[in-house]
């Protein structure tokens, strides 16, 4: 255990990670512990954080996430700084479930331990009223300023949205008062920036648990006929894709509606596509075609919801728009492009009583029709047809 004039944050290899980072980032994927002043409730979040001096580490947080919340109730409680540990290198649990928008008042070492089987083995902290995983490969412990007198420089870093984001600015910062680590600890890290056709290990995990979080604020907000939640790992989740089977018209906003209503959607779900059951939201020409052939703009199914909160770091959101330390977060205009097809328009006779004609798509019978002649017209085997 280090602590005072021990303490020596550089002696860890923490990467510049991309040439652009305005420093070397220690925090990339560790979960940093914070406490609810007044349910004593604990948080385990992910915010990345830069080496900026032997014992200090400024960290990128918005008033939105949950630490944004422990951090209001210290400072009306009176308090200048606020406990916080940080644990590196644990099972990949700690890693995934630290990223991921858990329902207020819910610990995430909970959720960890509902998902392994078995509860987390706690340990308490050397310096602060705080616990960590017992077996961690590293453990911060400190302080983290509250007075912006106290702020340190920090940014901008390589993000997951593929551009450089948060600039250069005074953040808050862990005065660090202890580090524990194992012999020889293991640094865990992620170096971010997914673009098209390069996806990073944080891409990868948000679209899997960004698409379940979604699923599961739809299931809790009662919006029946959800058959798939999706959300390509090139975006993390900024965008979500939605099927579901209509049983009433306007069904795709009321999805829209819950998502955007919940904390989940606070760095996430900016634009959201809802197709019929009919359409696979894997495939992105299916879901492309659908846009194109079932989206009437003047018939509302293109939805603007202006001003909400939002994600920080976008860089298509005005700079002043994205000044966490002046406005808490950021800010987006959401979308909802209703590629659905429309339930108030009449059934049509022509269409058999359906709202829309019907597609050009073979039927089945006809299909093995022309399976059975494939061989005698000389083309050879059809590529689906089975053995």
């Amino acid at each position: 255990m280090l602590k005072g004039a021990d303490i020596d944050l550089y002696e860890f290899p923490a990467p510049h990670w991309n040439r652009l980072d305005g420093g070397r980032y220690l925090l990339t994927y560790g979960g940093c512990i914070t406490r609810d002043p007044e349910t004593g409730t604990m948080n385990v979040g992910i915010y990345r954080g830069m080496l900026a001096g032997h014992d200090r580490i400024p960290i990128l947080m918005w008033r939105a996430q949950h630490i944004g919340h422990h951090v209001t109730a210290w400072q009306q409680g009176g308090s200048a700084e606020m406990p916080i540990a940080v644990a590196i290198g644990w099972e990949p649990s700690l890693d995934f479930f630290a990223g991921a928008p858990v329902p207020k008042g819910v610990c995430e070492y909970d959720v960890m331990g509902a998902i392994r089987g078995a509860p987390v083995e706690l340990v308490k902290c050397e310096s602060v009223d705080l616990y960590v995983p017992a077996s961690a490969e590293i453990v911060i412990e400190g302080y983290l300023g509250l007075d912006p007198a106290t702020y340190v420089m920090e940014g901008p870093y390589a993000e997951f949205t593929g551009y450089l984001a948060g600039d250069r600015s005074p953040k808050p910062a862990i005065r660090v008062t202890a580090i524990t680590h194992r012999d020889d600890p293991i640094l865990r890290g992620t170096i971010e920036g997914s673009l098209p056709g390069s996806y990073s290990e944080n891409a990868m995990c948000s679209s899997i648990m960004r698409a379940a979080t979604a699923w599961n604020v739809l299931d809790r907000a009662g919006v029946p006929g959800i058959t798939d939640v999706w959300c390509p790992p090139v975006h993390g989740g900024v965008n979500l894709l939605i099927r579901m089977k209509q049983s009433y018209r306007n069904q795709a906003k009321q999805a829209a509606n819950a998502i955007w209503g919940s904390s989940a959607a606070h760095v996430r779900y900016k634009h959201i596509t809802v197709v019929d059951d009919d359409i696979d939201i894997h495939d992105y020409a299916a879901v492309d075609w659908a846009i194109a052939h079932r989206v009437n703009a003047g018939e509302n199914d293109v939805v603007i919801m202006p001003a909400t909160f939002g994600m920080g770091i976008d860089p298509s959101s005005r700079k002043r728009d994205r000044n966490a330390t002046l406005f808490g977060t950021g800010k987006w205009n959401r979308v909802l492009i209703d590629a659905t097809m429309n339930l108030d328009y009449d059934p049509d006779p022509d269409y058999g009583g359906a709202r829309f004609p019907p597609t050009v798509w073979p039927q089945e019978d006809d299909i093995a029709k022309a399976y059975a002649r494939w061989s005698e017209l000389g083309l050879g085997k059809p590529k689906d047809a089975s053995e």
